[in-house]
């Protein structure tokens, strides 16, 4: 092989592996890749375009997939703010986080960042405050039970009245009958296991009458009769003609009342009894996206269950035009094999006002017992 010849061979070879480097560069600059973005802004909606496509409005905390290449450029905008542009080196191998303050330039922008700042401040104080309750919860089993309601007395967790004490027990009992209510509260403090020494108790006497139970209490044997078939699940329901109480009333039975054939969250009741409600108390019913029910709503519904509830406790506290409600509400399972399987007491607590249409549920509170708490002692256990 001549001289010339090799030279020209390792030339060649030179060319060659050159143009494949090129071609690679070439490849791997044009290649993409499915790649998440991340956005952690201020404000907390802006409008997003990468590469100059419109990504639209994009939350802060929010993750958009965008086929990108190594390289991105992304352009952040939102009424009455400065536009934030940035170059973003992309690693498909790792999060890509794009974080921006966009600038006010109006007095509405500003005002906007003010609110937000202060909700998250409210959102921040809010965790940390439930942070707390879980703590104290944690210690104090009896927080898990309150409120609780006897013929002639409340229990309410409240604010301690005695340094010693993390919260305090408010018993309210009602003129002439104030013996009669700390029996019971007594009563029910030793049946669960509970020291009345253990707790700051402060007493409150109420100048009225104890409020009553308005529906009747079945026994054990009632329910066991109950032919599922037989509970009728409430639909096309009105609030035409409704006083307050009545409307209360209705509100509380139709909420509870399910048929696990047809019902997957204990808010299908609630969604029944939506023409009670004004369109704000509307809006309050939230349904998750992977809605779970408790253990015994899962057993109920293997026996083709429906559920029949009565009222236990019922209080309205009336001034002017706003009602302040106080409800317990018990719900059993009936099946056609006679097991009967018992839950609650759900306590509710209704705002209503009286509209041109008549008295509406204006917002609700309830709270149920935890599931997985052995709910023999419950009052709502018939057996």
């Amino acid at each position: 092989m001549t001289r010339k010849r090799t030279i020209g061979i390792a030339l060649a070879v030179i060319v060659l592996i050159t143009a494949v480097v090129v071609v690679t560069l070439i490849y791997r600059s044009d290649r993409t890749e499915a790649t998440p973005l991340t956005f952690a802004t201020s404000p907390k909606e802006v409008h997003v375009t990468v590469n100059g496509s419109d990504h639209g409005t994009v939350e802060s905390g929010e993750t958009i997939t965008v086929s990108l290449g190594p390289e991105a450029t992304i352009q952040l905008s939102q009424d009455g703010f400065a536009a934030h542009d940035e170059h973003l080196a992309i690693d498909h191998g790792q999060e890509n986080l794009v974080t921006a303050e966009l600038q006010p330039e109006t007095p509405q922008a500003s005002e906007l960042l003010e609110q937000e700042r202060q909700a998250k401040e409210e959102r921040e104080a809010t965790e940390h405050y439930l942070q707390e309750t879980e703590i104290v919860y944690d210690q104090y089993r009896i927080l898990e039970d309150l409120p609780q309601h006897g013929e002639s007395y409340s229990a309410y967790q409240g604010l301690a009245s005695l340094d010693d004490h993390d919260f305090g027990i408010y018993l309210h009992l009602y003129t002439g009958y104030e013996d009669h209510g700390r029996q019971q509260f007594n009563t029910w403090l030793k049946t669960n296991n509970y020291d009345a020494d253990d707790y700051d108790i402060i007493e409150e006497i109420k100048n009225e009458e104890p409020p009553q139970a308005l529906s009747q209490q079945p026994s054990h044997k009632q329910l066991q009769d109950t032919d599922p078939a037989e509970v009728s699940i409430p639909t096309d329901i009105t609030a035409e003609g409704l006083d307050v109480d009545d409307l209360a009333m209705l509100f509380a039975t139709v909420s509870t009342t399910w048929d696990t054939a047809e019902d997957h969250h204990h808010t299908d009741g609630l969604k029944r009894a939506k023409s009670l409600m004004t369109s704000p108390a509307q809006d309050e019913i939230f349904t998750p996206l992977n809605p779970t029910v408790s253990p015994t709503w899962r057993k109920a519904a293997t026996m083709g269950a429906r559920s029949l509830s009565w009222v236990t406790f019922y209080n309205n506290d009336t001034i002017g035009e706003q009602h302040n409600i106080d409800i317990d509400i018990c719900w059993a399972w009936v099946t056609d094999s006679k097991e009967v399987l018992y839950e609650g007491p759900r306590t509710l607590e209704l705002s209503m006002d009286d509209t041109v249409s008549g008295p509406r549920v204006t917002s609700f509170i309830y709270d149920d017992p935890d599931p997985f708490v052995d709910q023999t002692n419950s009052p709502c256990n018939m057996k």
